[in-house]
């Protein structure tokens, strides 16, 4: 039964952390829906929540939410803050898999406010992340940046691996 699986995983979390972890899943469904105000008043609670108790690998999820949260909403500056934010802590706790998805996100906050130098090193470093397997997500959606005939990257939305 499903609730009891959830009741035994909040039970080993601890209520609090995992308050923070449901406001961030909400949170993140509320940003696939479109409703982006709730999206981000849900990421911000769990995120207060995740530095009160001192969760690191809670605050770089809800980071990382919030920064696609603010690339929805066209606040780029924003979203790169939050992306460079969670990828640092991924980086402090380990977590390369999770750290490269939070730097394509950065890459592409970058490349909106026309950093696209930034944007294309931050792409390369998520693609050569050491320990980062070929065919997990972050590899293959950092390889779907190409560069463009002037130098500046551009999204490849087919395959052509």
């Amino acid at each position: 039964m499903h609730a009891r699986e959830a009741l035994r995983i909040v039970e080993e979390m601890g209520p609090i952390t995992a308050l923070a972890v449901i406001e961030n899943g909400v949170g993140w469904v509320y940003a696939h829906l479109g409703q982006n105000g709730e999206a981000l008043t849900c990421c911000q609670r769990a995120l207060e929540l995740h530095r009160e108790i001192g969760y690191r690998a809670g605050e770089a999820d809800t980071l990382d939410s919030l920064g696609y949260i603010h690339n929805q909403v066209k606040d780029h500056r924003q979203a790169a803050e939050c992306y460079a934010q969670a990828a640092e802590i991924y980086h402090e706790i380990g977590d390369r898999f999770h750290r490269a998805g939070s730097q394509i996100g950065l890459g592409d906050a970058l490349l909106y406010v026309r950093k696209q130098a930034a944007a294309r090193k931050t792409w390369e470093q998520a693609l050569t992340a050491p320990g980062l397997r070929r065919g997990t997500y972050p590899a293959q959606a950092a390889r779907h940046w190409r560069p463009s005939g002037r130098g500046t990257p551009r999204r490849v939305d087919r395959r052509d691996d």
